[in-house]
């Protein structure tokens, strides 16, 4: 046995042990590092997070059977945002869906959808018979609307974000307004819904009227009454085109900014938005931001052109080529 210790190993130097403790005090030094840095992030998370409008549902409360649905594949996510005609602020009336866009990411294809389902298409809804969609959100909210969806349509739905008229007047101005090009026909119809708007929250018309048609940078309220604009054009197939417009610069936006920007954005949009997107979804969607804002954005429209009929004022899909082609069009 080594003489120097009862274990047989040698003594360390007093170099040794300056290494050795200057070593300990180095990594207590990084983890308590570490652990501000940590710390720091979740504050700040928690921060932007706590100023949404966040509403926890599960769609099995109601019996629904999520999983006989055709489900997404793997690397793809479905969001669907909702824009409602909310105007009575009681808190009793959800509101007609006048905007049901899908926007699926797929990871795998690096393409981000955006699918406007019609408000006039066909939907037999839960205790309610067969109606328009859009009238699934004033029966039973944002809930009732997806489930109606994806028992009709068979496209599973990950969550939802919902805004009003007045919430997305907002985050246009914050994301600093949309360049559009507005055809002459469109601008008196554009200037009809602004005097709705103005006359609801009492600014004045006159700061807000277009006075030619051309390629102009539309503020919230303008860009709003150009996305409601139906009589135009191709009726409401025309309309859910203007919204994808919109949204596709407003997804531009995005790209370029770093975190510091991300993070200063997101504090200024998120008490706009109401959602079921839970706190490690979100943070998970945070950190694909800069590589997701590099896809390419496709569109879709629901019905498909030449694939449905109208009956009573109510778009009826061909359902088999419906389903089938809009999973094709997300998956694909």
């Amino acid at each position: 046995m080594n003489n120097n210790t009862k274990s047989g190993r040698k003594k360390l130097t007093a170099k040794q042990h300056r290494k050795r403790n200057a070593l300990k005090i180095t990594l207590i030094c990084l983890l308590a590092v570490l652990a501000v840095v940590i710390g720091g992030v979740v504050l700040v998370f928690e921060h932007f997070y706590s100023r949404t409008n966040f509403i926890s549902e599960s769609m099995e409360d109601d019996g629904i059977e999520v999983a006989d649905y055709a489900q997404s594949e793997d690397g793809v996510y479905n969001l669907l945002l909702i824009g409602v005609d909310k105007r009575d602020y009681n808190g009793k009336y959800a509101g007609n869906s006048d905007v049901m866009m899908l926007m699926s990411i797929n990871s795998n294809t690096k393409k981000v959808h955006l699918m406007s389902f019609m408000r006039d298409l066909y939907a037999d809804i839960d205790g309610h018979g067969v109606h328009k969609l859009n009238a699934a959100c004033s029966y039973g909210g944002p809930k009732l609307l997806i489930s109606t969806i994806e028992k009709n349509y068979k496209v599973g739905i990950d969550n939802y974000a919902m805004v009003d008229f007045d919430d997305m007047v907002n985050i246009i101005d914050t994301m600093g307004g949309v360049d559009i090009d507005v055809t002459g026909d469109e601008v008196p119809v554009l200037n009809q819904y602004l005097e709705e708007l103005t006359a609801l929250d009492g600014t004045r018309l006159s700061d807000y009227t277009l006075s030619r048609g051309g390629h102009l940078h539309l503020n919230g309220k303008q860009a709003v009454a150009y996305c409601r604009i139906r009589y135009v054009g191709n009726a409401d197939y025309q309309r859910t085109e203007r919204q994808r417009t919109v949204m596709t610069q407003l997804l531009g936006k995005f790209s370029g900014k770093n975190a510091i920007e991300l993070g200063s954005l997101a504090d200024k949009l998120l008490p706009y938005i109401t959602h079921n997107v839970s706190q490690g979804e979100v943070l998970n969607m945070i950190t694909k931001i800069p590589s997701i804002a590099k896809f390419r954005v496709v569109q879709e429209r629901i019905p498909y052109d030449n694939h449905y009929t109208s009956s009573e004022e109510i778009l009826v899909p061909d359902m088999d080529y419906t389903i089938r082609q809009i999973q094709n069009d997300l998956n694909g």
